[in-house]
């Protein structure tokens, strides 16, 4: 099978050049999968890529803490769409979405893209729970999303 001996190449050479620009641990590799945690705000992050036999020519599952990471994707809030700056929606953008996969993309700009929404999606957090404070606490009227 060509894809399992990509998927061990693709894990010698993170380990080897990615592993620290990353930040983002290996912790576990076989044919089908492999295993990293990431520290995010000094909370450990599991992310889990599960590679099926059409791989490279159609993108991996992966699974965040258990959690389906399309899942995570899927935004509702309006102004957090709006703070996308013009992308359709975060599931949609994704490298993981069937549309936009492509066979040349590799294990590094996987996780490239899923620490990237992580960190947008505590950005999010931080802000809703901005909004809170700022609006049981303090004046309506002042911008302090804009200053975070």
């Amino acid at each position: 099978m060509s894809y399992r001996r990509r998927i061990r190449k693709e894990a010698i050479r993170y380990s080897e050049k990615h592993e620290k620009v990353l930040e983002c641990l290996l912790i576990g590799s076989c044919d089908d999968n492999m295993n990293f945690v990431k520290f995010l705000n000094n909370t450990p992050i599991k992310i889990d890529i599960l590679f099926t036999n059409e791989y490279p020519f159609c993108p991996p599952k992966v699974v965040v803490n258990g959690y389906n990471y399309m899942n995570l994707l899927k935004i509702s809030s309006p102004w957090k769409r709006e703070m996308l700056l013009g992308k359709k929606c975060l599931c949609c953008s994704t490298l993981l979405c069937r549309n936009n996969w492509y066979p040349a993309a590799n294990v590094v700009t996987i996780l490239t893209e899923v620490i990237s929404n992580l960190k947008l999606k505590l950005r999010f957090n931080e802000i809703e729970h901005v909004k809170k404070i700022k609006y049981k606490y303090l004046i309506s009227d002042i911008p302090l999303e804009e200053y975070l």
